[in-house]
């Protein structure tokens, strides 16, 4: 009898190490997996914009910060009395509910001057630097929602982007209209012309070319 429960035993505790290192292995893959499925996002994050998805103070993303910071920045060189903003979105959501409106691009302006009045929109892309030469300012699907908006609303459109720097402060900044961005990467040879050589300037919209200066 004595034997038998000796042998009981030692058989639980073979049973009880064996489950002990089942749990531990399971605890350790699935973090692991999840830690890549975060690095690749994290790696998307990066391609548009530079910036990762941590929640700030305010309850937004660094990304929906520094694209706010920057929008702030554009706003500021818009002399009220020539140009009257229209509409700014915020890009609210909740649960996935959005306005379609959200979508198109971040304002609209009203220039006016003399019996010269003009409308157009402004979206603005604020990116931490060129890669290999290029920049993806926005993705096919959104650059064919702005393009469907121009052309439905029989309004320009021009698209703001800074590049290094910070968003409130961008080291360069270009003001190109939609119509010449064909592709939503654009090279930096190609949109060089439309870099602004006084950043610090306001805008000035030139009504016979169109063209934000």
């Amino acid at each position: 009898m004595g034997y038998a429960l000796v042998i009981i035993g030692v058989l639980l505790v073979g049973i009880g190490v064996w489950m002990v290192k089942g749990s531990k292995t399971a605890t350790i893959e699935e973090p692991a997996s999840t830690n890549e499925f975060v690095s690749e996002q994290k790696d998307i994050d990066a391609n548009l914009d530079g910036a990762d998805e941590n929640g700030t103070e305010n309850g937004l993303t660094e990304s929906e910060e520094k694209g706010r910071a920057f929008e702030e920045y554009v706003v500021s060189h818009f002399n009220k009395k020539y140009f009257t903003l229209k509409e700014w979105r915020g890009d609210k959501y909740y649960e996935g509910n959005y306005a379609e409106s959200n979508r198109y691009p971040d304002m609209e302006y009203e220039f006016s001057l003399g019996d010269k009045i003009v409308s157009f929109a402004v979206e603005c892309k604020w990116r931490s630097k060129f890669k290999n030469e290029q920049i993806q300012w926005a993705t096919e699907e959104q650059a064919d929602i702005y393009r469907k908006f121009e052309k439905e609303k029989d309004m320009p459109v021009f698209v703001v982007i800074g590049v290094g720097g910070s968003p409130s402060d961008p080291e360069r900044v270009y003001a190109i209209p939609l119509k010449v961005l064909k592709l939503s990467i654009a090279k930096e040879d190609y949109i060089r012309d439309f870099m602004r050589e006084d950043k610090e300037k306001n805008f000035f919209l030139d009504t016979e070319n169109l063209l934000l200066r």
